[in-house]
């Protein structure tokens, strides 16, 4: 049985794209693993008030929460796991013929 899903999701290429599809959202969640935390930091930076601080009472410096990029993380990892264990089932494995010297 699943070896006629195989030859069905190599020869009509439906592997390939879902392989590279799978590929694409996790370069995407790692831009966006990267790129929460920044935009959350900034976001908390600017909704500082410039004058509530003073030189005698300093306001302080929001903190870079990087566990905010951890989902992200974490699904980025877990799309390349699933994209890697297709390549490896569909195309990488030998075929039941192929692997035989006669």
């Amino acid at each position: 049985m699943f070896e006629r899903i195989r030859t069905v999701l190599v020869r009509s290429f439906i592997g390939t794209i879902v392989i590279g599809t799978l590929i694409a959202q996790s370069v995407f969640q790692l831009a966006n693993a990267v790129t929460w935390p920044l935009l959350r930091w900034f976001e908390a930076l600017n909704q500082r008030q410039p004058m509530a601080g003073s030189v005698m009472n300093p306001q302080p410096l929001p903190h870079l929460d990087l566990l905010l990029g951890f989902p992200h993380l974490l699904s980025a990892v877990l799309q390349l796991l699933v994209a890697w264990a297709l390549l490896h089932w569909l195309y990488l494995r030998p075929e039941p013929g192929e692997g035989e010297n006669s």
